[in-house]
């Protein structure tokens, strides 16, 4: 028996260890925030892309269909400068080292920032929205007024029947708040890994796809990891506040039980001259607005079972004030 045991602790021992072992393998070291996702660029070609960040720096790759590394690019934490290694294919006339088949050059992430204000590129100005839907990009869902999103069962019984709850929404403001503006004049041949690691070092939760679908959502095409055109960028986050309310019937009243409130960001991007305009949802926790907007009912809907059970079914908390705005314990 004491010889199964330890088989089986030396096997969960080298699991534990074979993600950082294949890591080492493939050269990327001890990593965390680690993705990689297939893309198809403007002309047809799949690529495979890789980031991830160490101890040091936050690191992007791309490769070719064939496995062949097409650009590798690195910043370290807190530096104004990328190091890249490309083909000399991507590199073009950019290319500080053309020594063998690839190129190293070093990017001054300052040399391509605009000043926000008093540019001669600033020639669009932030539309103001109500209920928004753009082209690209995701939208902001909801209206100033509450808009009933479901009805949801809840865990509790009342009067013989499952307990119910009325999960509605509403913006507490057409108008975002608006935070961290940046401004960016990418010329052609910029990489998608220089703009991912720009953007990260401004917002957190930005990855490489992300940064994949904001320049697809722009209009600007991709060619291997480069894009076919320059980019006159601006970005910005827009926040918005929500409520989420649950109504539940009691004595043939329609009574407000829960009402809570929650911040939704969006990365709102733009390019000056073009005038095209993309927004991308941002939540740790919720991989678009309608999941973040039916989950977020669903949290006022378990908030007012509780009120209702400690309310109305057992009598626990008779002088409960409503509506309650987080767990009743």
């Amino acid at each position: 028996m004491k010889k199964i045991v330890s088989l089986i602790l030396v096997m969960a021992t080298m699991l534990s260890l074979y993600v950082p072992v294949k890591a080492a393998e493939k050269g990327l070291g001890t990593y965390r925030d680690y993705e990689e996702f297939e893309y198809v660029d403007s002309f047809g070609e799949k690529f495979r892309a890789v980031s991830y960040k160490d101890d040091e720096k936050t690191v992007a790759i791309v490769y070719d269909s064939q496995g062949n590394m097409i650009v590798k690019s690195e910043r370290a934490f807190g530096s104004d400068y990328i190091i890249e290694t490309v083909t000399e294919e991507v590199a073009g006339r950019n290319a500080l080292n053309t020594e063998g088949t690839t190129a190293t050059r070093v990017i001054n992430i300052k040399d391509m920032q605009v000043p926000w204000s008093g540019s001669p590129l600033d020639s669009m100005n932030t539309p103001s929205y109500g209920v928004m839907a753009t082209d690209t990009g995701d939208t902001v869902p909801g209206f100033t007024a509450y808009k009933k999103y479901k009805t949801y069962n809840t865990d509790y019984l009342y009067q013989g029947e499952i307990l119910t709850g009325d999960g509605y929404f509403r913006k507490t403001s057409a108008t975002p708040v608006t935070s961290n503006r940046i401004s960016y004049n990418w010329v052609r041949n910029t990489t998608i890994n220089t703009i991912f690691l720009i953007l990260s070092g401004y917002y957190s939760w930005v990855t490489l796809s992300t940064t994949k679908q904001i320049i697809i959502g722009l209009g600007i095409g991709i060619a291997g990891a480069s894009m076919t055109s320059d980019l006159h960028y601006r970005g910005e986050v827009e926040t918005y506040t929500f409520q989420f309310k649950c109504q539940m019937d009691y004595n043939g009243r329609s009574i407000k039980m829960s009402e809570i409130t929650k911040k939704f960001d969006y990365l709102l991007s733009k390019d000056i001259l073009l005038g095209t305009t993309n927004r991308t949802f941002d939540n740790f926790s919720y991989s678009t607005p309608e999941q973040a907007v039916n989950m977020c009912c669903k949290e006022a809907v378990g908030y007012a079972a509780q009120a209702f059970s400690a309310k109305y079914i057992t009598g626990s908390k008779p002088n409960l004030s409503l509506p309650v705005s987080g767990p009743v314990w």
